[in-house]
């Protein structure tokens, strides 16, 4: 994910809600840091551009009333990321 898919997303309407664009710019930092040896340059400013665009995106829910959806399992989920569950059923597979 990148900046430029999130805004080409948003001019084309792409998102179904605010969480979808907040999911992907949290994806942008995810990544950052995932492809970034930790303690570098680029993983220390992904993790001040992290905190940045969590403090606004709050404020941004404040000043629209938006409650805050904890979807952040189902959101790794989408992503591609692994689960307990999904762990657990993958180590029984094997038997």
């Amino acid at each position: 994910m990148d900046f430029s898919t999130v805004c080409t997303k948003l001019i084309d309407e792409k998102y179904a809600t605010f969480e979808d664009a907040f999911a992907d710019i949290q994806l942008i930092w995810d990544n950052c840091k995932l492809y970034n040896l930790a303690g570098s340059d680029i993983y220390k400013l992904a993790e001040r551009m992290e905190k940045t665009s969590r403090r606004e995106i709050l404020k941004f829910r404040a000043q629209n009333g938006i409650q805050q959806v904890n979807n952040s399992l189902s959101n790794k989920n989408k992503r591609g990321g692994n689960t307990n569950n999904q762990a657990s059923n993958n180590a029984g597979a094997d038997k």
